[in-house]
């Protein structure tokens, strides 16, 4: 039926071990990801009806269906031995119970009724944004007004619905600090409105910059990370879903990191921005 490739790499300064264990760590997702690639294992439902607005789908946890996961509407079918079949419109699932699920629709361009049928889009179930910020520093906090951020965002979505865990990296373009880094591990709330998406997200934060990164490749040999600041991060977005694969957002986040030293290169900082991006579905 098919054949499921799987990569996986793990590094560690400590042992063998461990860098072996990290990339075992990394298989069971992402060969999960490539049997459900092959067509053969790929789930093919249809709608049950609907309740209150939401589309009630046949087949629930007795065969994988998970929050978070995605369908395809389909029409058509064969035509003279020949596939005829046309991707119409997107279901969301929103619960799962044992032999039913329930989900909302993104968008559509026929009506979602009993009988329509569905088919699962095998997704990694990983979001990641790409996005930049102006960056405007809360007064007295540097010896310039503003400067922009640049970062990756990386959003569990896959077992879940509204609520996604998120990490973020990113680099403030500041050469003043040693262009500060900063890590943010979180979750964000999530409101569907079709093609729309709302949400706001909060998270806690730990930083350095480029010069401790350099001193800790060089210096550490230990895997722990080294972190010269730590804080929170809270922010607001608004999404886009362009393609079934891609969505564009706007965003506000505000950052604050408290400097373990007291130097004006690792001193507290932090700001307020405002920004955009782009968020490609895995």
């Amino acid at each position: 039926m098919g054949i499921a490739n799987v990569e996986s790499s793990g590094t560690s300064r400590e042992t063998q071990y461990k860098s072996i264990q990290s990339a075992i760590d990394g298989i069971p997702m992402t060969l999960q990801y490539e049997i459900r690639k092959i067509p053969e294992f790929q789930i093919s439902t249809g709608v049950l009806g609907t309740v209150g607005g939401e589309i009630k789908i046949q087949l629930g946890s007795n065969m994988g269906i998970k929050p978070g996961d995605e369908y395809k509407v389909v029409v058509g079918g064969s035509y003279e031995g020949f596939k005829d079949e046309r991707e119409v419109g997107l279901i969301l699932i929103k619960e799962v119970g044992p032999e039913v699920s329930t989900g909302i629709i993104r968008y559509s361009s026929i009506k979602v009724d009993k009988g329509v049928q569905l088919r699962e889009i095998p997704r990694l179930g990983v979001n990641m944004d790409v996005y930049a910020h102006s960056y405007t520093y809360l007064e007295g906090q540097a010896n310039k007004a503003s400067s922009f951020l640049i970062g990756a965002r990386f959003e569990l979505t896959r077992g879940v619905y509204d609520v996604h865990p998120y990490l973020a990296v990113q680099v403030l373009a500041d050469l003043g600090k040693w262009l500060p880094l900063s890590a943010v591990a979180g979750a964000q709330y999530c409101i569907y409105a079709r093609r729309l998406e709302f949400g706001i997200r909060g998270g806690l934060a730990a930083g350095s910059n480029a010069l401790i990164q350099i001193l800790n490749e060089e210096f550490n040999s230990t895997d722990d990370p080294w972190f010269t600041h730590v804080g929170v991060s809270a922010g607001a977005y608004l999404s886009y879903l362009v393609t079934r694969d891609l969505k564009v957002f706007a965003e506000v986040q505000a950052d604050y990191l408290f400097g373990i030293l007291t130097d004006e290169i690792f001193g507290s900082y932090g700001g307020y921005q405002i920004g955009a991006g782009v968020s490609f579905k895995l």
